[in-house]
Order: structure tokens, then sequence, then C-alpha cells
């Protein structure tokens, strides 16, 4: 592997692919925690460090983890966050997001892991697919 070929965290690709239903229980029905963990868990396995929790009356806001990236000796954060569903906030929709970091704490890729679409988790699709 070259020196810029560095391995891309699942979710680093186009499009969209439909993944698992969400429990919809009303029009404004978030994740709880532990949905959330379950969807980290289908992406990751193993110890992970809670790097921010934020809750508020609606639930569970935002979810930071970091867990070790054992083949470049880096990190990489998975990072839920609860959309607004208005298009003019700056997190409009619900989804979970990497960030991969190097050995020195560089970001250097990353992307969408998955999102919240009409009650249903859908994944990026690769790219090569159609």
């Amino acid at each position: 592997m070259g020196e810029r070929e560095r391995p891309q965290p699942e979710g680093n690709r186009g499009g969209l692919e439909p993944q698992q239903e969400a429990k919809e229980v009303g029009a404004e029905r978030f994740p709880t925690q532990e949905e959330v963990l379950e969807k980290f868990r289908e992406v990751f396995s193993g110890e992970f460090k809670e790097r921010r929790l934020q809750t508020d009356e609606k639930g569970l806001k935002v979810w930071e983890v970091e867990i070790a990236d054992k083949e470049t000796g880096g990190t990489i954060e998975y990072c839920y966050t609860r959309g607004h569903g208005e298009p003019h906030q700056a997190t409009y929709i619900t989804s979970i997001q990497s960030t991969v970091f190097d050995d020195t704490g560089m970001p250097y890729g990353g992307g969408e892991v998955m999102r919240l679409v009409d009650g249903l988790w859908v994944r990026p699709r690769k790219v090569d697919e159609k």
C-alpha cells in the first residue's frame, strides 16, 4: 500500500443502499441510544471510547465514539447526529458519519456510513454498484 493509499472505513462510497427498517412510532420518532449502538455494532466490533454524548428533550442528539485503527495505528471516529428535518439547518439529516485519523491525529478520510431516510437506515452504495 502506497503512502497515500490508506484504507477507508465502511461508508466512504457514493449512492444509497437500503439497510434496515427503523422502528418508527410517530412522525418525530428518533433512534434511541440503544438503537444507535446497534448501528455502530453493524459497522465495528470491540471496544470504543466515547468522545461526546449530547441529549435533549427529544433524546439522543449527538454521539461520537472512537475506535483504534489497527491497520494504520490511527483512529476512526464515528458520529451519530440527529437531523432537524429543516433544509436550512446544519444537521438536516439524521446520520452516522466517519472520520479517519492517522497515527499523528491528522484527519485524512471518512464519509457517510448510513443515514435515516423515511424511517429506513440506508447505506451508501459502493462505487462499482449500479
